[in-house]
This record gives structure tokens, sequence and C-alpha cells, in this order.
């Protein structure tokens, strides 16, 4: 017992000591998940403008020579991280969510009478991606299968309404984040 609390205060120690030694990115990725680099997307904001711009000029099927372009949350992609982490304490929010969000996003708790149930907790990360992501509005998921991570999606399709939508998004008729009435039509 004595023997794994002690490894248990080691790893603790270790873990506090490279964090309080301002490591890179590149190191800090070896002991956690998901840590960006910021000097690796430099080439994926690249190749997103890239992307826009020949398909804004182009009417023929995608270029299939890109990545797929991604979408980036702009003080990502403007290297401005400490408007949302505190620069001193890495991984640390410069202010609670859905707060930090609504600083410069519509805070949507005072929009609507009634809300979607992960706004109303404040719960912004389950459906959007902080930093970037490969579909618009930085959503996790595209389309229908976006709102079927919680919502069953052989009950939704076989209402009346829903039997013949096919693969229409659902926020073509609904508000992802609240409206004035129950099913939050637009």
């Amino acid at each position: 017992m004595r023997k794994g609390l002690f490894l248990l205060y080691c790893g603790i120690t270790f873990v506090l000591f490279i964090l309080s030694w301002g490591c890179s990115p590149k190191t800090l990725s070896v002991f956690f998940d998901g840590v960006p680099n910021p000097d690796d997307s430099v080439s994926l904001f690249n190749d997103q403008e890239e992307y826009i711009a020949k398909q804004e000029n182009s009417y023929e099927e995608p270029v299939k020579e890109f990545k797929t372009p991604y979408f980036f949350h702009l003080p990502y992609q403007e290297k401005e991280c400490a408007s949302c982490h505190d620069p001193n304490v890495m991984g640390k929010l410069v202010e609670p969510l859905p707060g930090l969000c609504f600083q410069c996003h519509d805070n949507f708790n005072t929009l609507y009478t009634i809300q979607h149930a992960p706004v109303e907790a404040g719960e912004c990360l389950s459906c959007h991606s902080p930093h970037m992501a490969e579909s618009k509005h930085l959503l996790k998921i595209a389309g229908q299968q976006m709102c079927f991570e919680c919502h069953d999606a052989g009950q939704a399709l076989n209402t009346e309404y829903h039997s013949e939508i096919g693969d229409v998004n659902c926020t073509e008729c609904h508000n992802p984040h609240g409206g004035q009435e129950r099913f939050m039509l637009n």
C-alpha cells in the first residue's frame, strides 16, 4: 500500500513538474492526448484558404488534391490562445463555460424561452469543437448524425413529420440552440 502511494505521489510530482516547466506542445503531447501544436496548424490554415479559393472559382467537383477543409475557431486560427486560456496555467480557461463562449457569441440562455438541453446546461463543447473541425460551425459531427448522438434516430425518423426527410439536416427546421416553443422550429 505504501509503495503504491509513493508511486502515485511521484507521478503527480512529475506531472506538476512538467506543467510548471513550461513545456512545448510537442513535449506535452507525449504525456497528454489532444495538445494542439500551433506550428502544425499553420499548414492546415493555408490548405483551407487555398481550398476555399479554388471552390469559389469552380463549379466542378471538389478538388481532390487538397486535404479535407477545416473550419477554425478564430482565436485559435489567429493564435490568440490567451483570449480563452490562462497563459500562466496550462489548460485553464480564463472563464468557465459557457460564460467564456458568451464573451464573443450570443448568450442563448437569454434569447430563447425554450433551450436545447446542452445549451441550458452550458455544455457548448458537447456539440462544438473549441479549436477546429471538419464541419461548419465547428460541429464535432456533420448533419443529422450530430443530433442522433443524443436523439434516437429511429424514433425521430418514424414520426409523421420526419418520415420522408431523407438526409436533410435537422437544422433546416429546428434551431439547435433554442426557440420560443417546444420543438424549437425556425
